[in-house]
């Protein structure tokens, strides 16, 4: 999709052993690099839920990343 595959992708969650407790773990702040290792092993990008809930932690974790914001088209119907 964005050129580095494998890419995580919020389906990958629930058929992964595992994967919900680890980004649940994430969510509440453990960057253990042991936690980010096995989270995101084998991909080489990671987009949309739940890696956006957790973007400050993956942000400290992987600063020389390449970093894509994307702001989601209905939130400018939302202020009109």
């Amino acid at each position: 999709m964005l050129g580095f595959g494998p890419c995580f992708h919020p389906l990958t969650v629930p058929i992964r052993e595992g994967h919900f407790k680890q980004w649940a773990r994430l969510a509440k702040g453990d960057t253990s690099p042991e936690n980010l290792e096995n989270l995101l092993k084998g991909f080489h990008a990671v987009l949309d839920a739940p890696a956006a809930i957790a973007a400050t932690q993956l942000f400290e974790a992987y600063p020389n990343a390449k970093y894509i914001l994307v702001r989601p088209l209905f939130l400018s119907f939302t202020r009109a």
